[in-house]
């Protein structure tokens, strides 16, 4: 397998979207790109990503192969690329080890980092198609800021869908917070919040699960939430100009029962797709 990023900015926002909800990995390598599965240590998010090989500047891989690796040590190493800087990722011919070459054509540098391979057991986890009464899709930097803002206030997020709105509301011992997000009112037709429901919602969240999330902003304009009673929640960050490198999604179960049995009740909504 071989691949090149044009600027190693986009890898780095991408490690650093995952790494703190997911310690290793597998990446799966194909014709088609590289994909990656995985649920965090208390099974109660899953993360997923995709990039898609006419993605890349050079990307080739003439079997599929499945490449274990560890998140923090990579993020380490991708720390010391510069954010202009091109990436090539190879792998050895016995699939024993990963090679990360920076290159910096403008200093005539070129740092290579070489990590061995760990083995990863598991099974993908099958996700089941749905049909989600409610989508939104709004700026990725304000839906970051509503979950810095709120995690302030509390622990739970409430979102509630009604009328074209979208009200994000949280309670703890210091108060109470509420924003709410109207259809179509940024000034900025890219990042305007769009809005699509076939009815009303409200539905609960561990709000430091999308604080989590919300560290995928900086790969894009856009996020999209999609809601539905009693399935987890997914949200989208494309990768890429209008997704063209691919994406990732995080899914997360709705809180559930009473506010001390509401963490249980998630784990066991995701160890449901695990069956």
């Amino acid at each position: 397998m071989e691949a090149k990023f044009t600027k190693a900015s986009t890898l780095k926002k991408l490690i650093e979207a995952v790494k703190e909800l997911i310690d290793e990995c597998n990446l799966e390598c194909s014709s088609t790109g590289i994909t990656m599965q995985a649920m965090d240590s208390s099974h109660i998010s899953l993360v997923s990503f995709e990039l898609l090989a006419e993605g890349f500047e050079e990307y080739q891989c003439n079997q599929n192969i499945s490449i274990g690796i560890n998140l923090g040590t990579l993020s380490k190493i991708l720390k010391s690329a510069s954010s202009d800087d091109s990436i090539r990722i190879f792998t050895d011919e016995n699939i024993e080890s990963i090679t990360f070459e920076f290159i910096n054509n403008e200093k005539s540098i070129k740092s290579t980092y070489e990590i061995k391979l760990i083995d990863i057991t598991g099974d993908p986890v099958g996700i089941p198609e749905t049909e989600y009464s409610v989508t939104v899709s709004m700026a990725s930097t304000e839906f970051s800021k509503i979950c810095k803002d709120l995690g302030v206030m509390g622990e739970t997020v409430k979102v509630e869908q009604k009328d074209k709105k979208v009200i994000f509301s949280t309670s703890g011992e210091l108060g109470t917070g509420s924003i709410e997000i109207n259809e179509g009112e940024n000034i900025d037709e890219s990042t305007q919040t769009k809005i699509e429901s076939n009815e009303n919602i409200e539905l609960s969240f561990a709000l430091r699960y999308l604080t989590l999330f919300s560290k995928a902003a900086p790969l894009c304009e856009n996020v999209t939430l999609s809601l539905e009673l009693n399935v987890p929640l997914v949200v989208e960050f494309p990768i890429g100009e209008n997704g063209g490198l691919g994406s990732i999604k995080y899914f997360l179960a709705p809180k559930m029962g009473d506010e001390d049995e509401e963490d249980e009740d998630a784990e066991e909504e995701m160890g449901e797709w695990n069956d």
